[in-house]
């Protein structure tokens, strides 16, 4: 019933527990296909009601203490384009490929346009739960492994891996692959 509605839980038989992951995009809907799934039959107001009555489920020790966003520079800039200007700034300010020697990783930074990270933003790439069943994640799966195959292809490597992301890791992860380094 609740795979039908793209909702996952999780059980942990050996605990005995029940897990479910919520953020802001979680809907009165999903909380109401919860509770009935759970055998409750609760008009959507008094489901809602009931939830708001309850007590705090986060634990007090977990609860924010400082100021959200409170540093002085993010209160220094209230537009977008007065921050995006601060931005630039800093820019300016940054040791780049045009100054000199990069430190190992920067490429990461460096050679990430926008336009090809955009991709990455898409929700149909990031609003899936790592856990996710496979039949839900089928897609992605199929797009690394085809860009995978993509790779070995043009590299004529036997195996290329999408894992690590960061530069960095990238480079010592290639040299300690390479026989002609290691």
């Amino acid at each position: 019933m609740l795979r039908g509605k793209r909702i996952n839980i999780f059980v942990d038989y050996s605990h005995g527990t029940v897990s479910i992951s919520v953020d802001e995009a979680t809907t009165e809907g999903h909380v109401v296909s919860l509770l009935e799934a759970a055998g409750l039959q609760l008009p959507v107001i008094g489901v809602l009601s009931k939830l708001a009555g309850q007590k705090r489920a986060m634990p007090l020790q977990m609860l924010r203490k400082s100021v959200f966003l409170g540093r002085s520079i993010l209160q220094k800039y209230k537009s977008e384009s007065e921050f995006m200007r601060y931005i630039h700034r800093l820019h300016g300010k940054d040791y780049g490929l045009t100054h000199g020697c990069v430190p190992l990783g920067s490429c990461t930074v460096k050679l990430s346009p926008a336009a090809a990270m955009l991709s990455l933003s898409w929700s149909e790439f990031t609003n899936f739960h790592p856990l996710a069943p496979k039949e839900q994640t089928r897609g992605h799966s199929a797009l690394c492994l085809d860009l995978e195959q993509k790779i070995r292809d043009i590299t004529a490597l036997d195996a290329v891996s999408l894992q690590p992301n960061s530069g960095a890791q990238g480079e010592y992860c290639w040299s300690s692959c390479d026989p002609l380094v290691s």
